[in-house]
């Protein structure tokens, strides 16, 4: 009998292999999307902490390509441990990704009644004005993320993720008391 388990696992991947044309190799789209954020990443903006920059476009962009934040939050932990970027330059990105997952609410919402667009507008303008706000109070809160997970040699990778994800639960739980 057939696998029709494998059979789709096998056409999803066949569809997310795609040619570089610059390069003149194959890829896989995660693997060019992987390399945009990176080189994004790279740049002289957003080494310099242009937190509404380069790294929310980024961030933003391949969230919105791929339609998964933990997608991109992965690849920001492996940039970071790989010492490719900075924590705080992830964090703009993380904050991008924010962004990004807005996408797929207003996909949704496209051919929906009028109580989705309306859910579909409200987390637009829930994460649009959490990272406003978010910019205005970012040294501070990265400073209080520091203050609770506090640098411990040896342990960089682990301190790292986990900063992370205290640094968006904590963007997530502020935003939700700040509409409530």
């Amino acid at each position: 009998a057939l696998d029709l388990g494998l059979v789709r696992r096998v056409r999803i991947g066949i569809g997310l292999v795609v040619v570089d044309e610059r390069e003149g190799r194959r890829a896989t789209l995660v693997e060019l999307l992987d390399e945009a954020l990176l080189r994004a990443a790279r740049r002289e903006d957003l080494r310099g902490g242009d937190l509404l920059g380069r790294g929310l476009a980024a961030g933003a962009g391949v969230t919105a390509l791929i339609q998964s934040s933990s997608a991109t939050t992965v690849m920001l932990v492996g940039f970071v441990n790989a010492g490719l970027m900075t924590f705080t330059q992830s964090l703009g990105v993380i904050l991008g990704a924010d962004i990004g997952t807005t996408i797929t609410a207003y996909l949704a919402s496209l051919n929906a009644n009028v109580n989705a667009r309306r859910a579909a507008r409200a987390h637009t303008l829930f994460n649009l004005i959490g990272v406003l706000w978010m910019a205005l109070l970012f040294r501070p809160f990265l400073d209080l993320v520091r203050l609770i997970i506090p640098e411990t040699p040896g342990n960089e990778g682990v301190i790292i993720a986990t900063r992370l994800a205290l640094f968006h639960s904590l963007f997530n739980i502020t935003n939700t008391i700040f509409f409530l």
